[in-house]
């Protein structure tokens, strides 16, 4: 049922509208301006509509519509301004600041209920309308494959950040995926849309809502960070969507499907998406070269990624959260760079990275992690690498192995941060010994 609110100080009037309406509507009475600003509050504005008689104790029915327009949620409530007379002055005020209709006493019970459902009628058209306008809008900026925003409104979105945060830090990372068109070639369009859609549902999923994440092209994708108290955030980020891609498969494509990443920060008052996002680009096409599935960060060095600054310490894992807790524990002082395979520890160890440690993650394995070891205890390129394992404490075969293939220390699944932060550190004073 609608909601009326009668505001009148006359109770003659109030009764004589509210007998009209009382089958078709719940009446809420007021008879004084506060009290039918009151009464709105009280019911958090879910009214439908407002019959205001023109003179109040307190003020006028034009007062109160100019009220009306300093709040939108009074304003979405049609307003018929009940008067005495046909004032043409006072009439031409009341629709200038906003009454949808009106009515003069004394009231004509057929003229009042037609003039009442014409309003209700025209503001819910309106209503509609304005919906189906917002809805037409949000469709118009955003990418139909996806469901992200299309270019230009990520674009205009980037631009407005930049100029209005031009004092924070913000970081650009733009998304390229490896291989798209092979993926297009051998196993059709139809998979090649599979692949882009999910790559912009596993973006939505491991970003924050105000964060702006769009589709600019292609396999081409766009994430803005804005506001972001330290870049090794968005550093982090970055990696977390290189490893989320190597480890997960998808149902539809056959193997596994990787990105590249190029970073850029704006730090130094840059407020234009044009300058940013080349930066980004120039940093993507490094990752490319560098042999991709990886990321680059625009400015840190002319070869390579930001991961090569530091000491590395590769993490064998298909675990997500083992690899969380050791990039939380160690990540501030060395590189953590995450492997779900032997093939990436060669490329890792072609790259001429300085490795410190590798951590083998033995907790999961099928075979209690025997090719994982046989395969760190062979490799000559990495012997004199000191190794850690991770296994499952009630798992005595794995430590076995473990111990066999020449680990320098164990550490029991669930691993805690201050335990890798120390097992790594104090390995790391013996080898410097």
């Amino acid at each position: 049922m609608d909601t009326m609110l009668i505001v009148d100080d006359n109770e003659i009037d109030r009764n004589i509208i509210a007998n009209y309406f009382a089958e078709d509507f719940m009446i809420l009475e007021a008879q004084s301006g506060e009290e039918c600003f009151r009464i709105l509050k009280e019911y958090k504005y879910n009214i439908d509509i407002v019959l205001l008689d023109n003179w109040l104790p307190d003020m006028t029915g034009v007062d109160i519509l100019k009220e009306r327009k300093l709040d939108q949620r009074f304003a979405d409530i049609p307003v018929i301004i009940v008067t005495v007379n046909n004032d043409s002055a006072n009439l031409i005020e009341a629709f200038k600041n906003g009454a949808d209709d009106y009515i003069t006493k004394p009231l004509v019970r057929e003229v009042i209920k037609a003039r009442v459902s014409n309003v209700l009628i025209a503001t819910r058209k309106y209503a509609e309308i304005q919906k189906k306008n917002r809805e037409l809008s949000e469709l118009s900026e955003l990418d139909q494959m996806t469901g992200l925003y299309n270019k230009m409104t990520t674009v205009n979105k980037i631009n407005n950040r930049l100029y209005e945060h031009k004092n924070h830090i913000g970081a650009i990372i733009v998304v390229d995926m490896d291989d798209f068109k092979y993926i297009n070639d051998s196993e059709g369009h139809l998979i090649g849309d599979h692949a882009i859609r999910r790559v912009s549902r596993i973006l939505k999923d491991n970003f924050r809502k105000e964060d702006i994440i769009g589709r600019i092209g292609g396999d081409e994708f766009v994430v803005f960070l804005n506001d972001i108290p330290d870049k090794e955030i968005a550093r982090r980020k970055a990696r977390d969507i290189i490893r989320i891609f190597k480890v997960k498969k998808s149902t539809v494509i056959k193997g596994r499907t990787t990105v590249s990443v190029g970073l850029a920060f704006a730090d130094n008052g840059t407020n234009d998406y044009k300058e940013l996002f080349d930066r980004a680009d120039k940093a993507l096409a490094e990752a490319k070269k560098y042999g991709k599935a990886c990321y680059h960060e625009y400015g840190v060095d002319d070869y390579g990624t930001y991961e090569e600054k530091r000491e590395s310490v590769i993490v064998y894992s298909k675990s997500r959260t083992i690899c969380h807790v050791i990039d939380k524990a160690i990540s501030s002082k060395y590189n953590v760079i995450e492997v779900i395979s032997s093939d990436e520890i060669d490329k890792v160890i072609k790259q001429q990275r300085e490795i410190r440690i590798i951590i083998a993650d033995l907790s999961n394995d099928e075979d209690d992690g025997k090719l994982i070891m046989d395969y760190l205890d062979k490799n000559k390129d990495i012997a004199g690498i000191p190794k850690i394992a991770v296994c499952k404490e009630s798992n005595i075969e794995q430590c076995k192995i473990a111990i066999q293939g020449g680990v320098v220390d164990l550490m029991m699944e669930p691993i805690e941060k201050d335990i890798v932060r120390r097992r790594v550190s104090r390995i790391i004073k013996d080898e410097e010994k």
